[in-house]
């Protein structure tokens, strides 16, 4: 029974220490959509967070981010939930970006890496970016 369990949680280890790291992925490796929201980048930044903090997690997935203000373009990584808790198993699976538009209001961009896009939708990760008071159900 030990090796079982030993065996089975030495699994996602090994998947995330084959992960490609957040910082080495292109855009062309993900799937987007994108919208356009009236609201400032900082203010759809807080939303996504507060989504995070409210649902424990970001349409299933661990949600990774840290807002500059000096800094145009936000991104929050993407990754995979580990078991029954709200902790990243390493594995990115997409990323949200987050721009001021020149009419004032901010693009939203959800990507996702083609292999996932099955169980994860990018539309829904952008629908849930213009609303983050959507329950967290849905």
């Amino acid at each position: 029974m030990m090796k079982r369990f030993a065996l089975l949680a030495a699994v996602p280890v090994l998947l995330a220490a084959c992960a490609t790291p957040p910082g080495e992925f292109k855009d062309t490796d993900f799937t987007w959509e994108e919208t356009t929201v009236a609201a400032t980048p900082p203010q759809v930044f807080r939303g996504v967070m507060e989504r995070v903090r409210r649902c424990g997690s970001f349409e299933n997935l661990v949600a990774d981010g840290q807002y500059y203000p000096d800094i145009s373009e936000q991104t929050i990584d993407l990754y995979g939930m580990g078991g029954w808790v709200h902790v990243s198993t390493g594995y990115i699976f997409g990323k949200l970006t987050i721009s001021a538009t020149a009419d004032g209001k901010t693009l939203v961009r959800a990507g996702v890496q083609p292999k996932y896009t099955r169980g994860l939708k990018p539309a829904e990760l952008v629908r849930s970016m213009a609303d983050p008071q959507r329950p967290c159900s849905s």
